[in-house]
């Protein structure tokens, strides 16, 4: 990515700059849901007569945005643990004298707290919008940010080095992640994210208009 970046600049001395710039795109976006940042791949062990699980269970634990169902599995079969406010939780430990099968959980102090204390080792499933991590290096291979949203990330990245560096006011609008003005032109990179935003909205989509509770 940053030889095409150089070479579509034209620029050949701006390789500390196009480093951070990809850097710095990845970061604006890491937040943001994709369809490549969804996982159910996080799972771990319960301990008996432990109630709070940190990254030291899973990684993904402290490293996710937002968690959409958890999961235990008794034996074989998959119950889905439901989600409580973390003060709701804290009332229901009652000094974690209650153990047995965990029926629901809260995500509080970058942990996850569940109720009750498990009383023997389950298997735990987590589906989750995680953090996607940058290439730890050049040669890291199929990292999502340089095969997924590599447009993204390179049309961000030439904003970055048009607004900070080039000063190219051209350059900063053909390449402007924000949206456009009424009647404007958009920006690549608000292009490439939308079209990344969209595939992932029409790949989730039930087809089935809900109707609101008011």
């Amino acid at each position: 990515m940053r030889d095409r970046i150089a070479n579509e600049l034209g620029r050949d001395d701006l390789t500390t700059q196009i480093a951070a710039a990809i850097t710095d795109s990845i970061n604006a976006y890491q937040s943001d849901r994709f369809r490549f940042s969804e996982s159910r791949d996080t799972t771990w062990n319960t301990v008996a007569n432990q109630d709070i699980y940190t990254s030291a269970a899973s990684a993904a634990i402290s490293s996710h945005y937002y968690i959409d169902y958890l999961i235990i599995y008794v034996g074989d079969v998959p119950s889905y643990l439901t989600r409580r406010a973390p003060i709701e939780i804290e009332m229901l430990q009652q000094l974690n004298i209650q153990a047995g099968t965990p029926e629901e959980y809260c995500f509080y102090n970058n942990a996850i707290m569940l109720y009750p204390t498990p009383g023997a080792v389950y298997t735990m499933r987590m589906g989750a919008h995680l953090l996607i991590a940058a290439p730890a290096s050049d040669s890291e291979a199929n990292n999502k940010w340089m095969t997924d949203a590599e447009r993204l990330i390179r049309a961000r990245a030439k904003y970055q080095l048009a607004a900070h560096y080039t000063l190219d006011e051209d350059q900063i609008a053909m390449m402007s992640p924000h949206p456009p003005a009424q009647g404007g032109q958009a920006g690549q990179a608000y292009l490439a994210w939308g079209e990344l935003k969209g595939l992932g909205n029409k790949v989730t989509a039930t087809g089935r208009i809900r109707s609101m509770s008011f």
